[in-house]
């Protein structure tokens, strides 16, 4: 309990005074309710921020990127093929597994070289449905890295809401719409691709890489 005591002073004005168990509840609520403000205002902050890089990313260029990748038509078109496959989970241990199978014969056509019997990379299939890539590194004695994203897409809460077929995949000269372009099939992209462009210039890994 929080006790509150009053009394008059020499000017006659009502001062209020927290007993020393007060003052300690008074400092522990304020301590604890200042992160949860804080967080507040960031959420806030970035939910009003026009610069959202996901809704409006950077633009990549060669300028400004020395990795860039050009944006081919068959780039394209892969990664098309992956958003019009609708892998859909809608709980635990219930999805879409037809459609993610035939995700993983997309990604094997798409990228030859990687699933090639010469290929550096050795796949391991986790759980049926589930693709793990390695490339052991030349230099061991370099940290490994990892590359993840997810093949599955949430279910259309509302597909009135969307301006476009959420699984065509269609491509309007600047935008490509449909369930996974940022959640995260996109992502499946720069890792395959980044490994067929090494294996075709016939480069090596410095530091071992796994993709899942």
């Amino acid at each position: 309990k929080v006790f509150v005591y009053a009394y008059q002073n020499t000017f006659g004005e009502a001062v209020m005074r927290l007993s020393r168990k007060g003052w300690l509840w008074l400092k522990l609520v304020l301590l604890l309710a200042v992160p949860f403000v804080l967080l507040a205002i960031v959420m806030v902050r970035n939910a009003l921020d026009p610069t959202d890089y996901q809704m409006h990313p950077e633009a990549c260029t060669k300028a400004t990127h020395l990795h860039y990748l050009e944006i081919t038509p068959k780039r394209l078109q892969t990664l098309q093929n992956f958003i019009q496959t609708k892998t859909i989970s809608w709980a635990q241990h219930k999805g879409s597994y037809d459609e993610l199978l035939k995700l993983h014969q997309i990604i094997r056509e798409a990228f030859p070289l990687i699933h090639s019997e010469s290929s550096p990379l050795t796949l391991t299939v986790v759980a049926n449905y589930s693709l793990l890539y390695e490339w052991k590194g030349i230099d061991s004695s370099l940290s490994p890295g990892m590359m993840c994203a997810h093949l599955d897409v949430v279910p259309i809460a509302n597909e009135k809401a969307w301006e476009s077929n959420p699984f065509a995949g269609s491509f309007d000269d600047q935008f490509l719409n449909g369930r996974g372009t940022l959640d995260d099939k996109v992502m499946l992209m720069p890792f395959q691709t980044r490994q067929d462009c090494f294996l075709f210039w016939r480069l090596l890994s410095n530091c071992s890489t796994q993709g899942v």
